[in-house]
């Protein structure tokens, strides 16, 4: 019975060891190649938005602020309300990502977006 047992841990985790999950790091990588992708030709590179992007988009009125993730309305953002705006879009200049992204994907880019907001500036 004891030797059952052996087997049985024994098969779970030389199962769970050749399946083992990307790290933390592979996802932050992911996540900046989609960034630099996506996201940076308006959010600018470290997030602080892109100037040149006001006039493409007709925003040139409200300043660069407004593409810029470093923002505190956008601080102030629960994670799973960034997530949404990724794959959702917000309004008409911010396009959905629903069907380029995962769900995975966009909470990446969200733990991106809350690394850049620590940054120094």
């Amino acid at each position: 019975m004891l030797k059952q047992l052996w087997l049985i841990i024994l098969g779970v985790s030389v199962c769970y060891v050749g399946n083992v999950p990307q790290t933390r790091a592979e996802d932050l990588m992911e996540a900046e190649d989609i960034y630099k992708m996506q996201c940076k030709r308006c959010h600018g590179a470290q997030g602080q938005g892109n100037s040149k992007m006001l006039r493409f988009l007709r925003l040139q009125d409200r300043g660069p602020e407004v593409l810029s993730l470093l923002k505190d309305d956008v601080k102030n953002m629960k994670d799973e309300e960034i997530t949404h705006v990724i794959l959702e879009g917000k309004g008409k200049k911010m396009k959905p990502f629903k069907d380029k992204l995962s769900r995975p994907q966009a909470s990446d880019l969200t733990k991106l977006i809350r690394k850049l907001q620590k940054a120094p500036q």
